[in-house]
């Protein structure tokens, strides 16, 4: 499952990733890495990125990138 599978105020634990090395390195610059609990607060109206909470941060990703990072619901 990815983030843009999630419903607006749905939480999930990333459990790993599909991306290159430098994207990985872009996450885990946001503080975005596995077994972090990420909350998708919501998408625009094309779908083209998505905001999600970590801990007391909001990030904005854009849809390849969350459909990159791997969850699992809560």
């Amino acid at each position: 499952m990815s983030i843009n599978t999630l419903e607006d105020g749905q939480s999930a634990k990333i459990i790993g990733f599909s991306a290159d090395e430098q994207l990985f390195s872009r996450f885990f610059s946001f503080g975005i890495s596995s077994g972090k609990v990420i909350k998708k607060l919501s998408d625009t109206l094309c779908h083209d990125t998505v905001a999600i909470e970590l801990g007391r941060s909001c990030v904005i990703l854009r849809e390849s990138e969350a459909n990159s990072i791997i969850i699992e619901p809560l």
